[in-house]
């Protein structure tokens, strides 16, 4: 399927910052426009037609013909965008080749799982669709939002800015067939030139269908006020759905500041990731020289960094599997340094066998963790969530970023032994319960014979 992007409009509501069109606004280090044909991309769509107007050639100065986005990118030209949107789509019924399409709005923002759910989707109706936000509470200026009532099929019934009865809100991301621009035809015949005027012609006759999001985040980016929304929205987005309670109600309000940061100087998730790994050895220096507070500070810092690079790579459309790999090599690498420094530290003054068992126990636990969900992936092609799977478990704080903010307190207290002891314990229960988990689920899956073994 190919997608079709309009940015046409002048954006007359919202300062353009000295980026010329709304739509290239830059939003964390991408902008809008790029972000929505990043998305898209990540879904499995590879070729775009963008419709513009005002300020085309900024436009195609920053998109050009999408092979530094992995993509093939034309443009439609409409001399007719102060009309209505219906105008900037009726210009690219030339350049759509399939029989049906996607449709965004350049100045959008969206997650990326919203575009993956509208092409599954696609896959299964074959009705036009329409993304819809059934709760729309977090919507910037909802007075201005296009409203939508849908029927017990899920078929749109009606849309309008100013439905006084409705069930959803327009997120503008539709699955569009070829029907539209005859739809457009009628529409314009009546003097109506909005695309809401096709589409009310396509409702009439339940040719679309509303695909709710489910809880994922969107914003029209049409005012300054919006902007800022979409800002925060996309930082709410950036953590990871593995993440630990510490990360998510300690780390993480420090790491998206870190993050936005980072963005502004062009580091990349790499270096952010290499950047957390020295800090974690310098942390282990400072626990073998005996330096404890400073060496906690340096552990709980180098946590928040290691969160940082997956939001820096998410933000970015970084994300790659080398850099997963590395991430995870140099987190055990990272964790080793530092328990050993503790060791280190433990064994310059009379050390009992309480105070090294701990040590051995923590060095030999930390990397069970990450080495149960590997191979669960390995075994089921899945992936382990420890907020969902872990249930209880995920309170132990025996996921990396727990270990470290343990040591952390550890160390400014002077409480290293416990603090070990405690990492040991959570550990094994932690590996137990998984193991447990995962017998459950791969219990009732068999091997299936050759031929050779037959």
């Amino acid at each position: 399927m190919e997608a079709v992007f309009l940015a046409a409009g002048c954006g007359s509501r919202m300062s353009v910052n000295g980026h010329g069109h709304k739509a290239l606004r830059d939003l964390m280090g991408v902008p809008i426009l790029e972000r929505g044909i990043r998305a898209f991309r990540a879904a499995g769509v590879r070729r775009f037609t963008i419709v513009v107007g005002y300020a085309a050639e900024l436009i195609k100065e920053a998109i050009g013909d999408g092979s530094c986005l992995g993509v093939e990118v034309r443009y439609a030209h409409t001399e007719d965008w102060e009309l209505g949107n219906g105008t900037s789509l009726y210009a690219a019924r030339d350049m759509v080749d399939g029989e049906r399409f996607v449709l965004a709005m350049a100045d959008h923002w969206f997650e990326p799982a919203m575009a993956r759910l509208l092409l599954e989707r696609a896959a299964e109706d074959e009705r036009s669709l329409l993304c819809v936000d059934l709760d729309g509470s977090s919507v910037w200026d909802l007075d201005d939002a296009t409203k939508v009532r849908i029927g017990a099929d899920g078929a749109v019934i009606e849309t309008a800015k100013d439905l006084p009865d409705f069930d959803a809100i327009d997120c503008g991301l539709f699955v569009c067939s070829r029907e539209i621009f005859p739809a457009l035809e009628q529409a314009f015949a009546e003097g109506e030139y909005e695309l809401s005027a096709a589409m009310r012609r396509l409702e009439g006759q339940a040719r679309l269908a509303a695909v709710p999001i489910d809880g994922r985040l969107w914003e029209d980016v049409d005012t300054e006020a919006a902007f800022r929304g979409a800002l925060r929205k996309l930082r709410n987005s950036l953590h990871s759905r593995d993440e630990g309670v510490v990360s998510r109600f300690l780390n993480r309000p420090l790491s998206l500041r870190l993050s936005s940061l980072a963005i502004k100087a062009g580091l990349t998730p790499n270096m952010l990731s290499v950047a957390s790994f020295v800090l974690a050895i310098a942390a282990g220096v400072g626990f073998g020289f005996g330096w404890l507070i400073l060496a906690a500070i340096l552990t709980q810092i180098s946590s928040v960094v290691d969160g940082s690079d997956g939001e820096v790579a998410r933000a970015r459309f970084m994300t790659s599997r080398w850099g997963g790999v590395m991430d995870s090599m140099l987190d055990r690498v990272a964790d080793a340094a530092i328990v050993g420094g503790i060791g280190l530290y433990l064994l310059q003054g009379e050390a009992h066998w309480w105070e090294i068992a701990p040590v051995i126990a923590a060095l030999a636990g930390a990397p069970m963790s990450m080495m149960a969900k590997d191979r669960f992936a390995i075994a089921t092609g899945g992936h382990w969530v420890a907020g969902s799977s872990d249930g209880i478990g995920r309170y132990l704080l025996a996921g990396r970023d727990g270990r470290l903010c343990i040591i952390f307190l550890g160390g400014v207290s002077g409480q290293l032994v416990p603090a070990l002891w405690y990492i040991a314990i959570v550990s094994a229960v932690l590996l137990g319960w998984r193991m447990v988990q995962m017998w459950r689920q791969l219990r009732p899956t068999r091997v299936i014979p050759t031929p050779a073994e037959t």
